[in-house]
């Protein structure tokens, strides 16, 4: 009997495109989270600034990179997800170059543009990973991301503290995070960008069959869902805090 109910293709979840962007998001945590552990004792311990100069730094790194994020989220949208995604990783690195430089003017721009860079691509990103997954798999598809990505910055936080415990100067392993995070653009360049138009088209159907709505009162549903939760994300983000913040106090005790 044929119930009118659209029947999504059961293909395996963990495609080759997911693991990719995927292990892109846990090599490239595996790089910048680490130069984010050393840069406050490089800062505040190692040049003797005040610590308010590194809040500095990370106020504008936080705050303006979230413009940089709706800049990269369009431009993702006109020039294509991949590009966008893969400039803006490729410029990730300028963190870990960064000290190269003992001046702390371009020590502190170049931490700054790489995280800028960081959140320019972030949206592309996470859009493409959308356009090559299954939505019927998406929450775990997603899961699997943000589970590889927290990783990436364990891994980080554990071979940063190792390196700094056994004596390896801190600007040597600053440079070190560098190597994962080209690897994480390897993966990007290797990944397809080929959009699943027969998932998204069902998911849709599907979607609007199951609420019983028409296509302008779907339409205004999602509008709603899409404003509270960019309200929710504004309002989660008041609760962020530095945790450069510890470190430098557990470095300077």
């Amino acid at each position: 009997m044929n119930t009118g109910k659209v029947v999504v293709s059961s293909s395996a979840w963990l495609t080759r495109d997911v693991m990719l962007i995927s292990l892109s998001a846990c090599f490239a945590d595996m790089g910048y989270q680490a130069v984010t552990a050393i840069f406050p004792l490089i800062v505040v311990v190692e040049l003797k600034q005040p610590a308010y100069v590194y809040g500095l730094l990370l106020a504008l790194s936080y705050g303006v990179g979230s413009v940089f994020s709706l800049f990269g989220g369009r431009l993702g949208d006109r020039h294509g997800k991949k590009t966008i995604a893969l400039i803006g990783n490729l410029l990730i690195p300028l963190m870990s170059v960064s000290v190269l430089f003992p001046n702390l003017i371009l020590l502190g721009a170049l931490f700054v543009f790489g995280w800028w860079a960081r959140y320019f691509r972030t949206p592309a990103r996470r859009a493409w990973l959308v356009e090559v997954s299954n939505p019927s798999y998406r929450s775990k598809i997603f899961g699997f991301l943000h589970a590889l990505d927290i990783g990436g910055g364990i891994i980080a936080v554990g071979y940063s503290v190792i390196l700094a415990l056994i004596g390896f100067p801190l600007r040597e392993i600053v440079l070190v995070t560098a190597i994962p995070i080209f690897v994480s653009s390897l993966c990007l360049t290797l990944a397809h960008t080929k959009l699943n138009e027969e998932f998204v088209r069902a998911q849709s159907i599907e979607s609007k069959r199951e609420q019983g709505l028409s296509e302008a009162e779907w339409r205004v549903s999602n509008d709603f869902v899409f404003r509270a939760l960019l309200l929710s994300a504004t309002l989660f983000g008041f609760s962020c805090y530095a945790l450069g913040s510890p470190i430098v106090t557990v470095a300077q005790s």
